[in-house]
């Protein structure tokens, strides 16, 4: 961490007072961040909270190679679309227009079935 923050802050602040109002905006933006979180994962699963970080880290490559023109290289490419298609396909199982499959009586007749040839 840097030395003497506050003191630069305040450096800075005298010359521009707009710096105040871009660390207020700044800290409003992390603290709704933070609550949208909190509520995703309050009404649906830590699992849409884990799938909607990685669709965001898909859309921001997307924009920066837009915008920015920022290089991708085809692996990098190839792991994106995976991505974006990982989301869609646990959306729509989610969702329930997939179905899963293998329920659980499924997987407890395969266990004893795999527990008679164990030695």
């Amino acid at each position: 961490m840097e030395e003497n923050v506050v003191g630069i802050t305040l450096a800075l602040a005298r010359d521009d007072v707009k710096i105040i109002w871009y660390l207020l905006f700044n800290s409003a933006l992390a603290y709704f961040v933070n609550l949208t979180n909190f509520l995703v994962t309050k009404h649906t699963s830590a699992l849409t909270l884990q799938v909607l970080g990685n669709a965001k880290g898909a859309v921001a490559v997307v924009v920066s190679i837009l915008i920015f023109r920022n290089p991708v290289s085809v692996t990098g490419m190839l792991g994106y679309t995976l991505t974006v298609f990982g989301c869609k396909d646990i959306n729509n199982v989610q969702r329930g227009k997939v179905s899963v499959a293998y329920n659980a009586a499924d997987l407890y007749a395969a266990d004893l079935y795999a527990a008679d040839f164990a030695p």
